[in-house]
């Protein structure tokens, strides 16, 4: 398991690499929005930064699976169902509402019996706090 995180981490940084300009000197990372879980047992937001959002875009543009992006989600919910959800958004929408370089946003629902999280709305974030 640790082998395939490590393989995912990798081909995400090198898929980061590809998408970002060289430059001499490497200037601070500077990420837009922020990183929490805002609700309860059934329902709630998730918000990841921007920073957080292009990796996650990286591991699965580049195949890596769900159980990698766990380490990237903020806690306050069962983040390994939630990185399930968010994974099956897929790359292209996460993308899509990222463009601003604010983050995300993501709404879920959860099932209190069977446990699954549905992801069922994505937005950018709409400044630095995230709101």
């Amino acid at each position: 398991m640790c082998r395939r995180l490590k393989e995912d981490y990798d081909k995400a940084n090198a898929y980061l690499a590809k998408q970002q300009p060289k430059f001499s000197i490497q200037a601070k990372a500077n990420c837009g929005g922020t990183n929490k879980f805002v609700g309860n047992i059934v329902a709630g937001t998730v918000y990841v930064d921007s920073c957080k959002t292009n990796k996650i875009i990286a591991i699965i543009a580049g195949g890596g699976g769900a159980s990698s992006l766990v380490a990237l989600l903020p806690g306050g919910a069962a983040i390994a169902v939630v990185a399930v959800a968010i994974y099956t958004i897929g790359g292209a929408v996460i993308s899509y509402n990222a463009a601003d370089g604010n983050g995300i946003k993501i709404k879920i629902l959860k099932n209190p019996i069977t446990g699954k999280v549905y992801p069922y709305w994505v937005k950018p974030q709409n400044n630095e706090n995230g709101d």
